[in-house]
């Protein structure tokens, strides 16, 4: 089953030049893919576009259909109940003082029963490995466990797609081995994963690695790219 299907979607701002140009792309339940290329190409603009931020600003600059699980995205809100978004910074997207409260915030705020979120939570946490870091405080956490602390809270949601933009940007290599073991299990947990990357290495887990340049997408070989497996 599809995803995210993108079809002939191109995008520009006003009257400037196609920052996305009849791009297509479609993308399988449980798959892992990876979007790289150089800054200013547009990379944060398809991102964007994906998760549903720029739906309703640029309504009219938009023009071909992004599906999600089937659906033709139609308006903005329908982008935030399936599609959950990781950014580089973790310090950013975290509130409170335990994971547990982190993890919970957001269920509590769709009035879902306490048996439920704590059943929930108990199969985040292990889906991640993390349930070590159940009572911890998210601030004393490496970077690579505090990115896996957001996305763990978004999983709680039951959202399907995550949006990962450059999230191993500011972790060490040990963050970045902890994230690349979460992919994997999320993806044998029928999660989709998109990788928005500056860096190839960060994209081994990923099943196909896209370059965009000049507002196109093109996919690369990853045997091209000498990945070596973690």
């Amino acid at each position: 089953m599809t995803a995210i299907q993108l079809e002939a979607l191109t995008f520009q701002y006003n009257k400037r030049k196609k920052i996305l140009d009849n791009v297509n792309l479609s993308i399988g339940k449980g798959e892992a893919v990876g979007i790289i290329g150089e800054s200013g190409v547009g990379k944060t603009t398809l991102l964007r576009l994906m998760n549903g931020s720029y739906f309703h600003e640029y309504e009219r600059q938009i023009k071909g259909s992004i599906f999600i699980d089937g659906q033709r995205m139609a308006k903005e809100e329908d982008f935030f109940q399936k599609i959950g978004t990781i950014y580089q910074n973790p310090d950013n997207q975290i509130i409170f003082s335990n994971v547990t409260d982190e993890l919970a915030f957001g269920m509590e705020n769709m009035c879902i029963s306490p048996e439920i979120m704590r059943s929930k939570i108990d199969e985040v946490l292990k889906m991640l490995a993390i349930e070590h870091l159940r009572d911890r405080n998210p601030n004393t956490l490496s970077g690579g466990e505090k990115q896996l602390v957001t996305v763990a809270a978004i999983l709680c949601l039951d959202i399907g797609i995550l949006i990962l933009d450059e999230c191993m940007a500011q972790v060490d290599a040990k963050g970045k081995v902890l994230i690349t073991e979460a992919i994997r299990r999320m993806k044998t947990h029928h999660k989709t994963v998109v990788m928005v990357e500056h860096d190839y290495e960060n994209l081994r887990p990923c099943d196909r690695i896209y370059k965009m340049e000049a507002g196109k997408l093109q996919m690369v070989a990853k045997e091209d790219l000498k990945l070596c497996p973690i």
